[in-house]
């Protein structure tokens, strides 16, 4: 069964009352509609808005990883709720502190421990406020520096702009100083020439917030279209609500008063005699207040070079990043994430069905070269194994070093064009009911081989043991700007996963082949899940991501400040 979104059933359904009790299909399985939830309720994630919700004991049918149409067994379901991608919400009774709760969940932990140690003797539970969380705990440590730098460019902004008004009031206030001094002179008081140059600097302010205001509201809709390079479609609650509009007259109210008490107060100190008189328009006066446009101007002018040399670094970081070798050809591909465990595909059954896909694919015309890959170098997933090293046991660490793996077809370094140093390459007799094998990067044997050769040396973990026989030229795994890492490949058929990608290249364009890559995946099992669809360079890009929009921002930014200077 599942619950379905309000707007999942206004989108999918218009929001039909009958659509209760009907039968929908996930993942090739049939659940049945027995609830809408109310439109308030999107998600548990800020920003990732929820279709539908299902029982968490139904998580191994849906999930990537999962059993698909087999049984939910208790070691898959021990491992699903172990995993950092699931996270509970409670409510604290009244007088319960966090950290009480942390005690007492660490005290179920430990009983927990007792009855099924291999999963819960490491485990360590850790209790956060919802306040602290503003998106996800993992996602909040990488989005907290950017958001901080957002915060920073645009306070440089209104400080500049800031600036600019105080010289204006201040030369204005030069140009009035006749008026001040005459109803100085009739007897006016200070204290009230102030509060009235205070206010129209506090119109001017509401004036100016006010038109923020409603650019951001005309903004919204365009921000709103933007999606980043990733799989999961966001949708953040932008709306004006009570707490903006709270922020954006405490902002008016606080540059209004800090930058028009000092004009204000510049204006209101005259001598007398001399203005009425109008000899030299107070020279003193005019000098000081000169002298203190010319450090405000100096401020706007410093404050801009700030932010254009930040945005001219972030572009040339940008050209250099996009210039770095990956040491793979970035073919034009298309790419298609398939999940076969959940399209009910048993690993056997599985092995069979893609190889026969990848015959129909090779017959199409638009398609010349297909390779099969559990995951791609530069890609948003990182999968790393301990290998007990044969002759270079380590007694300081007995399981061994971590370091990436990639299980790929025999196909994979022809069409990514990286050359086998030495030894040899993935062949079609490296099945399953052959002798396990492996390729590893030049850093890997570089580091633990130390200039001897690692061909026919073995890898170990657990009772699986592969013989290496060939090193591959390094690569960038995880970032462009990497050193070079320590990588494993494997045969794919010896190392099934039933997520895995398909990329393939043709004579067009990497869109027309994912193009013909969806038909043909589409015609040859309509119910196969497909995680996701894209390009070599859309796959590329998604490291580009990053620092394209922090020189896109800084750069408008920077083209804002010069221009209020």
């Amino acid at each position: 069964m599942t619950v379905i979104s309000h707007a999942y059933w206004q989108e999918r359904y218009s929001g039909d009352p009958g659509v209760l009790g009907e039968t929908m299909r996930l993942n090739g399985l049939p659940f049945t509609i027995v609830g809408i939830a109310p439109e308030r309720l999107t998600g548990m994630v800020p920003g990732v808005l929820a279709d539908l919700w299902v029982p968490s004991m139904m998580l191994d049918h849906l999930s990537a990883f999962g059993s698909g149409a087999g049984s939910l067994n208790s070691s898959s379901r021990r491992q699903s709720a172990m995993s950092q991608s699931v996270f509970l919400k409670a409510r604290l009774r009244d007088g319960v502190s966090t950290e009480q709760a942390e005690a007492a969940m660490t005290a179920v932990a430990a009983e927990q421990a007792t009855h099924d140690p291999e999963t819960w003797e490491t485990a360590e539970l850790v209790a956060i406020p919802t306040l602290d969380v503003s998106i996800h705990p993992l996602a909040d440590k990488a989005l907290a520096p950017a958001a901080a730098l957002l915060m920073a460019v645009v306070g440089m902004l209104l400080l500049i702009a800031c600036t600019n008004l105080a010289s204006f009031l201040l030369a204005r206030g030069a140009d009035r100083k006749k008026e001040v001094a005459l109803r100085l002179a009739l007897g006016a008081g200070r204290g009230r020439l102030v509060r009235q140059l205070l206010t129209e600097t506090l119109l001017l302010a509401g004036l100016g917030g006010a038109l923020g205001l409603a650019l951001a509201y005309w903004t919204i809709d365009l921000i709103l279209r933007f999606q980043p390079p990733i799989a999961i479609p966001v949708n953040f609650d932008l709306s004006i609500d009570g707490t903006v509009l709270a922020f954006v007259l405490l902002v008016s109210l606080a540059t209004g008063l800090v930058f028009g008490l000092l004009p204000a107060l510049q204006s209101t100190k005259t001598d007398l005699a001399p203005t009425l008189k109008e000899e030299s328009r107070g020279a003193t006066g005019g000098q000081r207040g000169g002298s203190l446009r010319n450090a405000l101007v100096m401020g706007q002018v410093a404050l801009s070079l700030v932010l254009l040399i930040g945005s001219g670094l972030f572009v040339r970081s940008l050209i250099s990043t996009q210039s770095v070798d990956p040491g793979f050809t970035a073919t034009e591909a298309g790419i298609i994430n398939l999940e076969m465990a959940t399209s009910g595909y048993a690993p056997a059954e599985a092995e069979i069905a893609l190889e026969t896909l990848k015959t129909r694919l090779l017959a199409d015309p638009g398609i010349d070269r297909v390779t099969l890959a559990t995951r791609l170098p530069l890609g948003a997933t990182v999968q790393t194994n301990t290998f007990v090293i044969s002759g270079r046991e380590d007694p300081n660490d007995p399981d061994g070093p971590s370091v990436d793996v990639l299980a790929v077809s025999p196909e994979f370094f022809t069409m990514f064009e990286i050359p086998i140093r030495e030894g040899r390459a993935f062949g079609p007799g490296d099945t399953n009911d052959a002798s396990s094998v492996a390729i590893v990067s030049e850093e890997m044997a570089r580091r633990y081989w130390r200039g001897e050769s690692p061909i026919g040396a073995q890898l170990s973990r657990g009772e699986q043991v592969w013989s290496v026989v060939g090193v591959a030229r390094d690569i960038k795994v995880r970032t462009l700007g990497e050193a070079p890492r320590p990588l494993v490949y494997h045969p794919i058929a010896q190392r099934y996963s039933s997520m895995l990608n398909i990329v393939a290249t043709g004579p067009a364009s990497a869109a027309s082949v994912l193009q013909t890559l969806h038909r043909t995946v589409r015609e040859f099992d309509r119910d196969l899940v497909i995680m996701s669809e894209t390009t070599m360079p859309a796959h590329l890009g998604v490291m580009l991501f990053a620092p394209r929009m922090a020189a896109l921002v800084l750069g408008i930014a920077g083209g804002l400040a010069l221009l209020l200077s």
